[in-house]
Parts: C-alpha cells; structure tokens; sequence
C-alpha cells in the first residue's frame, strides 16, 4: 500500500529472468553477468568447438561486470591443440580465479559466503537466494517467518505466514487455514432455508454472511407441467423460473423397439422421432451391425473383412459382399475316422472323434488337443510349459479348472484363433454341436432348416471357432447361411436396379407421342440381354455347383438335397429373376405393338404378352410351393398389373390381328379382377394397393367397351375430314397428332402435335390442350387414332 516506488515488489519467474543462449546466438550481445558452462570433460584434452580461437574470444568478452566458468580445468589445461587456453587459465590462476566451488555471498548477511560444489546444494544451502541463516522477521501476524534468509523481499510485502491460523469464525468453529490465507470456515452445518423450510447442509462462512443468494435450495421436488402433464423433478430454486423445459424424454415407441430419445420441450408439430443407438444386431457373420439404429425395413450390413476363411484360402471381400465358397476337398481328418469326403465349403459329414491327440509338441510333452485338430503352440496350452498367465486361465467353462488342473486326458483343450482356450465339452455346449450330431453314434443330423448363426469365442465374441475341424458342420453351414444371404441381397438389388429400369422405359413409351420415331432402340434389346443372362449366371453360380457336386459324391443325397434346397434358397432368387423377365418380356411386347409392322409383328407381340404372363405366374406357383406367403401375394399382384399391360398392348393391335381384341381384354380384365380380389382377402397390409388397382380396372373396362365400337374405316374418315392435308398419296404424314380428354373424348392437334393453349372438351367440359408444346397432365394420346397411324405408317 506504500506509494514508495521502492516498497514496490514485483513477482517474477526464474525463467523470465535469465537469458539462456548458446555462444553462437549470443554474438553481438552483452550482460552484466555471464554464466559459462564448457560442455567438456575428459582426459585426453579433446575439447571440440573451445578449440576454435574466435568463438572463444566471443565466448569470454561478453560479461560486463563478472563471468564464471564452469568446466574442468584439467581438460583445458590437457589440450594441445588451443593456443588461446593456457594463457586465459595461467591469468585465472595468477590471480586465484580457479576453484572447485561457486562462493555465493549473502547480500543481508555480506560476511556470510557459502561454497557450492554441486547442484543439489542451490536448494539445501540457499534455497530462499540468501544463506542457511533462518529469517527470523517478524510478520504483522506476530509470528516470524519460517524461511531462510531471502533477500529478494526485505520488507515481507508478498511473504505469507505459514502457522496454523488461530482465528475463530463468529459460531466458534477454529480455522482450518494457514495463518496468511483470509479466513474461511469450511466445517458443514445444517441451515434451513426461510422460503421453503427445506434444511440443508452449507460450509459455515456461507449462511454467516449477510448476502445469502448463494444459498440455493437445491433439494429435489416433483412439479407437473402446464402443457404437457408430465411430472419432472427438479430443485427447489427452479420452481419460479417461467423458461423451464420439460426434461421427460418422448415415449413413441420406435420401430427398432427403442423411445425416441428427444425431450419433451424439442417436440412440435414437424418433429421427426429417431433414435440415435447403435444397431448392434448380430449379423450371423461373427460381427454385429454397427449403423445407426434403424427399423427392419433397412437391411443390415458388415463393413467388416469377410470371415470365410479356411485352411485353403481366405475370401478377400467385405462381408456384406457375395463371396464363392471354397471348391477344394476337406482337410479335416484322423487315423480314427478316416477322412472327410466333403467339398470344403459343405458342412462335414465325418463321424466326430473325441480322443486326445496322440502327437508330441516341440517342447517334448504330449498334445493337449483333439484328435484331428492342429496341435497348438506350447506356451498356449501345454500345462507345464505355458505362460504363467495362461496356465491360470479357465478352461473348463463348467467346473471352473485351469489350464494347471485340467485333465486333458478325459477333456482334451481346443485353442481357438484368437488365443483362447477351452475344452472339448464347454465348446461343445457352447455351439450347441450335438443339435449336428446323434451323441451316442456321434454320426451327422440333418441340417438344421433355420439360418444357423456363426458360433463365437465365449470371452472375446470374435468368430475364431473357423479353424476348429470339429465344428466344421457347424461353423460351416453357418458359413454358407451368411453366403446366401449376401447372395440373395446382391440378386434383389440388381433385379430392383433392372426393375427401376424397365420402369423408365415404359415411362418413356407412354410419354412419346411422336409414333413414326418410335423404337425400342439398343436400351431395351440390351436390357433384355442382361436379364437373360442371368439365368445362367445363377444356375451356374459356385454356391450352386458346390451343392452339386456333393450330391454327385455322396451316396446318402437327402441331406445334401435339403441342402441344395435350403441353404441355395433357389426359390426367392429364381422367382425373382422370373418377374423381372416376365416385366421385360412385357416392356418389349408394348414398344413392339407401337412399331410399323404387319402380321410378323403382331405375332412376335402376342407372344411376348404370353410369355411375359406364364413367367409370373411361375412365380408365383414358386412362392406358393415354397411357402412364402407375403412374396405370393406381392407377385400376384404383379401379375394384375401386368394384365393391365396386357389390355393396354392390346388397344395398340387393334384391328392388326385375327383375334378378338375386345373379347381378349375383357377376359384379361375378369382374370385380373380376380386376382386383386383374392389378394385382397389374403393380405391386409396389400389393401390400399388392391382398391387401387380394383379402381384401374374399372376405368380400363369402360374405355374398352367404348373403343371397339368404331371401325378401323371409320377411324380414317373422321381422320381425312379433321385434317386433310396430313393424308397424302403415300399415307399418313407427321401432321396432326390425336390426344383424349380425361374422360376419353378424342381431339386432335395440327402440325406437330405440340400443344400451345388451354381449353375446354365440348363433350365434357374437362381441361384439354396445354402450353408451350407441354400437354396437360389429365390428357394423353389417344389410343384409337395411335394404333390406326403405326397401321398406316
């Protein structure tokens, strides 16, 4: 508080006052005081850079008042090679410069000067800058200071006093604190708040002073919220607060199974419900989903490495990936059992053998393993020679033995890939093995009919129950459960993917109303190419051909039948591929109907129109079969739709076959109308798709009682009397296009067809034309005057 700029005291780091440099980047500079350190110690006087005359002239003329050296002098004094050292140590010397020790004098005590040799002594000798005297300074406390002496703040303005504290607070509880610290008593006393009654434990110096804002209530009470209902505990000092927030999280239920995690406050009217956990579903692979959680209508998928592995080769694609199963024969034998007669990639159809191994390990001491298995490395499982850490690991899963007291002749251990180990009977029960194998006789089951899930390692989860022998019918089957699956996502999302494709084609057809310059083009006879193909790729997929050739090995084929059946899964994939090629063969049928053409055509149409519905129905008899309800009655479906088209391609042929046109749509109309009815009553989740399909049908039966009233004579004359100039002597030209009002009233438009105004049907009223060549969306062309142009050319 002295104004005196000489009481002032200034705290400052060590580091802030010492400039620390080597010479090199002290060049050009000075300081008062220079401390020199040589940086050299040894007997054969190398003394490297100290050697070099201008660096050490710059070395020793840095100081402006005093410089010392800190080095060995019998180094320098060693050195034949400086010329400059012996004279600058003959001058120190003369004067008795060279010592062992750092005098440090006292700048309180100036008669006191301490000798320091080592660097420990700076803190026992002069810890506090002065010398070992005691300060013995009398605070204003009354106590003496308990330093060394210290010159570096003479009059105590900064210094603490670091007794006991002897000072009572107003309720008589002592002070905790040191004596120079500002008194706070700490010690815990209840307080009852005034507002609330609630009662509260505080440190003392809080309720003792006059402000007691700081004295929060924090006891928890229960309110119901206004706007919600919903009851939330809060702390008492909150109640007042008018912007408190509902905290209670959403309780829709998600269709993961999970509550929406959002809070009460966050939800409004365009809230979205999600739900941030980890999927964690277990994927039969070994690993589990780790997308965000999501519902079933999103399929899981493994961006992990693919686990099919065996002692031939290891699939190198990601999980989710189709992989091909291994073609080569099982390794997996025994001079008990003999060996399995199995491709690799099928489940094992070898008895089990359950003796201990009759081999030796390098270490001299007998296998601990299974017959059959590959013995495993010594410091893993052999009990004398294993590391300590694992010989005091569980074995037996049961009983609780050790690796040290485990009997391997009774239970022989199984090492797992990943380093665990276990015995023969835990793993056993752990994979469920005798659901694979008749316990007595130890011969194979039938294959279960259910995906089976790949078994893993009881400690760490991983999937490592691969390489073990005796579970390859196990582990195997669930190998090809997870190559199937993938198998059969990969085949739906490229059907889906020529679906969406064939869907554009139509669109475009529909869309094109400009007959003459209409063409199935390379997209279609490409299309078509792929699909076809496709057939052959899955029968001759190695999923497939693996199965094959079992059955062709075996004698006993029923189980390897079932496989085929089973784990193939030929039904989904085939009757899939069928309904996509059934759609082409349609998609093909309609844009061949739109082309120039005479009988040959309308042949080649009536076909593809036939066979289009026969691949669906087959797929649908496949589903049937099978048992696949719900894909049953989704294909049926399809099947209505695809009559549909069928009407449709029909209008276009009018008049360009033999057959009754008119007579075909309406039996096509009845078959599809019966369809959508039976769907209708199998299915409920289907209903909306039915009523809508019911009301198609309905539209689709008048327009053909209707279309067929005018002959193809008639057709031409209403033509020649609207538009003239479009009929020559070659025939129809490229003026004058013929389009239908919503409710089926034919219009034409001259020239190009490109509709440039709005205006009303005389004969109903509705909207026809359009703008800017665009034509409304309720109009479309009109299918009697479009078949009679591509008739006509």
């Amino acid at each position: 508080n002295n104004s005196n700029n000489n009481n002032m005291v200034k705290r400052e780091q060590m580091k802030h006052c010492i400039r620390l440099a080597t010479v090199d980047n002290f060049q050009g500079e000075e300081s008062d005081i220079v401390l020199l350190s040589l940086v050299r110690n040894n007997k054969r006087g190398k003394i490297g850079f100290l050697n070099v005359f201008n660096r050490v002239n710059v070395m020793l003329s840095r100081a402006r008042c005093g410089m010392y050296l800190f080095g060995n002098y019998e180094s320098l004094v060693a050195s034949k090679e400086s010329k400059m050292w012996p004279s600058v140590l003959h001058l120190l010397q003369t004067d008795e410069l060279v010592g062992e020790s750092l005098p440090l004098v006292c700048r309180n005590h100036p008669e006191t000067i301490t000798l320091i040799d080592s660097p420990q002594q700076f803190l026992t000798h002069v810890g506090d800058g002065g010398c070992s005297r005691k300060c013995d300074y009398r605070l204003e406390c009354g106590h003496s200071c308990t330093k060394l002496c210290h010159p570096d703040d003479p009059k105590h303005l900064t210094s603490e006093c670091h007794m006991p504290c002897e000072r009572m607070c107003p309720r008589g509880h002592s002070c905790s604190l040191m004596c120079g610290e500002k008194c706070r008593c700490d010690k815990r006393i209840e307080y009852t708040h005034p507002h609330c009654g609630h009662k509260r434990t505080y440190p003392c110096y809080m309720t003792t002073t006059e402000d007691k804002t700081s004295l929060k209530c924090e006891s928890m009470i229960t309110i119901k919220m206004e706007e919600c209902g919903h009851e939330i505990d809060i702390h008492c000092f909150e109640k007042n607060n008018e912007d408190i927030q509902c905290k209670a999280e959403c309780a829709v239920k998600l269709d993961c199974g999970h509550h929406c995690p959002a809070k009460c406050s966050s939800l409004d009217d365009t809230h979205e419900h999600y739900c941030k956990r980890v999927c964690g579903r277990d994927l039969g692979c070994g690993h589990k989903c780790k997308l965000i959680c999501h519902d079933s209508t999103t399929s899981c998928s493994c961006k992990q490495k693919c686990v099919v592995r065996c002692e031939h080769s290891q699939c190198s694609k990601m999980c989710e990936q189709p992989c091909a199963p291994c073609a080569e024969d099982c390794g997996w034998t025994c001079e008990h059992e003999g060996r399995c007669q199995d491709k690799c990639a099928a489940p094992c159809e070898r008895r089990l053998c359950s003796r201990r191994c009759e081999k030796k390990l390098p270490c001299g001491h007998r296998c601990p393993s299974v017959c059959g298995e590959e013995c495993p490395d010594k410091n893993i499982a052999c009990a004398q020679c294993a590391t300590r850490k694992n010989k005091q690991a569980v074995v037996d899963l049961v009983e609780l033995n050790t690796l040290e007291t485990h009997n391997c002749n009774e239970d022989p251990l199984l090492v797992l890939s990943c380093s665990h180990t276990f015995s023969m009977s835990s793993l056993d029960g752990h994979v469920e093995l005798f659901k694979f194998y008749d316990e007595r006789s130890r011969r194979p089951k039938a294959l279960p009919t259910q995906n089976t899930p790949m078994p893993t390692c009881p400690t760490c989860r991983a999937p490592s129950l691969i390489a073990i022998r005796r579970y390859g019918r196990v582990t195997k089957k669930a190998l090809l459960d997870q190559c199937v699956k993938n198998y059969i996502i990969e085949r739906q999302q490229l059907f889906s993917k020529y679906d969406a494709e064939l869907d554009t084609i139509m669109q475009n057809l529909s869309d094109n109303n400009n007959n003459n310059n209409i063409s199935r083009g390379t997209n279609i006879k490409t299309l078509l190419s792929k699909i076809s193909s496709q057939e052959q790729q899955q029968q001759q997929h190695p999923l497939l051909r693996v199965a094959q050739q079992t059955i062709r090995k075996q004698e006993l084929q029923n189980d390897y039948r079932r496989l085929y059946q089973i784990s193939c899964h030929t039904t989904s994939t085939d009757a899939a591929l069928l309904q996509v090629q059934a759609k082409a063969v349609m998609v093909n049928a309609y844009a061949r109907a739109r082309e120039r053409g005479g009988s040959n055509i309308v042949s080649a149409c009536l076909k593809d129109i036939e066979r289009a519905l026969d691949c669906q129905e087959r797929a649908v008899e496949m589903f049937d079969e099978d048992k696949y309800y719900v894909s049953a009655s989704k294909a049926r479906l399809t099947l209505a739709n695809l009559m549909v088209t069928k009407v449709n391609v029909l209008f276009l042929l009018y008049n360009k076959s033999s057959i009754d046109i008119r007579a075909a749509q309406e039996e096509t109309i009845e078959a599809s109308r019966q369809v959508v009815t039976r769907v209708r009553e199998e299915s409920q989740d289907l209903l909306e798709d039915t009523k809508q399909l019911l009301a198609q049908l309905s539209k689709l039966q008048t327009k053909v009682e209707n279309f067929s009233s005018i002959t193809h004579q008639d057709l031409l004359d209403i033509h020649k009397a609207m538009a003239p100039s479009t009929f020559g002597v070659e025939g129809w030209t490229n003026q004058g296009y013929w389009f239908q009002c919503p409710n089926g009233h034919p219009y034409m438009i001259g020239d190009c067809g490109g509709a440039m105004e709005r205006t009303l049907c005389p004969e109903c009223g509705a909207g026809i034309g359009g703008a800017n060549h665009t034509l409304e969306d309720t109009n479309a062309p009109a299918e009697l005057f479009a078949a009679m142009r591509v008739d006509n050319g």
